[in-house]
């Protein structure tokens, strides 16, 4: 409860901006800080994600 899976073109927080690849294209995208700790993701690298999980608080 509480968590939405939302598509890659969603914007969250922007101090959590990562480039992700998708449909063949590289869309800037913001991910919550917890979603970049569990995939180890690196600000300014490029990532193959289709969909961010959010969690509501």
């Amino acid at each position: 409860m509480g968590k939405t899976i939302k598509p890659i073109s969603a914007t969250l927080e922007p101090e959590f901006k990562a480039r992700v690849r998708g449909g063949g294209k590289v869309d800037v995208i913001t991910i919550p800080k917890t979603f970049m700790e569990k995939f180890n993701i690196i600000r300014g690298r490029v990532y193959r994600i289709r969909f961010i999980e959010e969690t509501s608080i």
